[in-house]
């Protein structure tokens, strides 16, 4: 009775799995479960997988750089189609990041992430708005140390990063982009939005 009451939801992505609210600190990272769940439940993974182009989980190298497992089985696919076993090294996620970062994968993040704006906000082209609020704001972004980019701004009397960040009306970030920390309020701001303008 009480383990029942106890368990928050389940999780569908794996449903031997069990949220439960405890005195128990099992873990500090729990939000990964939780991003997981999030993404399953509002089909982001499945639209990424099907935008995005990554290639390192196939990269043979990578593979076997990462796991633990002897000879050539981290080649082998696992049992019930899952990835064969170990963590992505530093090294592949900086390169994984490297290619979000590439032109195609921007585009298709943009694209993505507007596509799930516009479901959850009940838009589709059979049901379209003559008119939509998309709103465009810079904002500093303090930074402690020498990070490579940051400088001082004396507008806002600190050392930061000055990105672009754009929402709609209906409450969904969209997307951003890291910007020195110097730069003007409006400086690449044209270009960052006309690609979310022409998306609307």
């Amino acid at each position: 009775m009480g383990e029942v009451q106890g368990t928050l939801f389940p999780l569908e992505f794996n449903r031997s799995v069990k949220l439960r609210s405890t005195p128990e600190g099992l873990t500090a990272d729990d939000g990964a479960v939780l991003l997981r769940e999030v993404g399953e439940r509002l089909g982001l993974w499945l639209l990424l997988d099907r935008a995005l182009v990554v290639f390192l989980r196939l990269d043979p190298a990578f593979r076997l750089a990462v796991s633990k497992r002897r000879g050539e089985s981290p080649l082998l696919a696992g049992r019930h189609g899952r990835e064969p076993e170990g963590l992505a090294s530093q090294a592949t996620l900086s390169r994984l990041m490297a290619a979000l970062g590439e032109g195609e994968n921007r585009k298709a993040l943009v694209e993505v992430l507007c596509a799930w704006a516009a479901h959850r906000a009940g838009l589709s082209r059979e049901c379209p708005r003559e008119e939509i609020t998309v709103d465009l704001d810079s904002l500093p972004t303090e930074v402690h140390g020498h990070q490579p980019g940051s400088a001082y701004n004396g507008h806002y009397r600190c050392c930061c990063f000055h990105p672009l960040v754009v929402s709609w009306e209906f409450g969904d970030f969209l997307g951003g982009m890291l910007r020195e920390g110097n730069v003007h309020t409006s400086t690449d701001a044209l270009e960052f939005i006309l690609p979310y303008l022409g998306w609307a």
